[in-house]
């Protein structure tokens, strides 16, 4: 297995205040760079995230938000080049305007895009329970804390192969924390062309510890 460790630095002073909207909803950001990229890759693998997706949607029991994440992923680095909804700078304008009937009404028009975004759920469930939907924010809080769960249910983060699929980099200290570990290192290393966040710290009782995170949300799936 290569590895080339490309970044080190400190993350003591990290603030996880940053954790807003606009900074979780960053999938589109970089560019997928990928080996050979076939027309039927790129064609099947958007159709199993697809067909994730319209699991979830329906509530069956054999899809996870852990799988549609390593789908999405999957899908980009077969050379897929997944576009942002042409409304969603509208939604976010109507979000952060707290113009919650237009929020919702975009949202529902945006979210297949990005309904692995558990952000994007907290914050529709927010505007539905500001226009006193109770139902529609129950729905939509719960998908919230199944796709936020999803990043335990995509990986161990044991290893690159096993890594955690994280959206964006406040997660990644999210996930550190609730495994109660604390971070001293942040290091970006590419591991057989693949980047990677490795996390470097303590657990609780003083053992050093190392957590791997697929980072192919925000940053190129494959770097060569």
């Amino acid at each position: 297995m290569e590895t080339q460790v490309e970044k080190r630095y400190p993350m003591a002073k990290f603030n996880s205040s940053l954790v807003t909207l606009l900074l979780a909803l960053v999938a589109f950001s970089f560019p997928a760079v990928s080996q050979t990229p076939t027309k039927s890759g790129i064609e099947q693998t958007k159709a199993e995230y697809v067909a994730l997706l319209q699991k979830l949607k329906k509530g069956s029991p054999d899809a996870n938000f852990g799988q549609l994440r390593r789908a999405f992923v999957e899908w980009k680095r077969s050379g897929g080049k997944p576009e942002p909804h042409p409304k969603r700078a509208d939604m976010v304008k109507a979000i952060q305007a707290n113009n919650h009937e237009e929020a919702v009404k975009l949202a529902e028009e945006v979210i297949d895009s990005e309904f692995y975004n558990h952000n994007l759920f907290g914050a529709i469930s927010d505007s539905y329970k500001a226009l006193n939907n109770k139902k529609q924010a129950d729905y939509y809080n719960d998908l919230f804390h199944r796709a936020q769960h999803g990043v335990f249910l995509s990986g161990d983060g044991k290893t690159a192969e096993t890594a955690f699929y994280v959206v964006s980099i406040p997660e990644e200290y999210r996930v550190m924390n609730e495994l109660g570990f604390k971070v001293t290192v942040q290091s970006l290393a590419v591991i057989n062309g693949q980047a990677y966040d490795i996390l470097s710290g303590k657990d609780s009782k003083g053992n050093n510890v190392e957590v791997y995170f697929n980072i192919c949300f925000f940053f190129s799936c494959e770097t060569k």
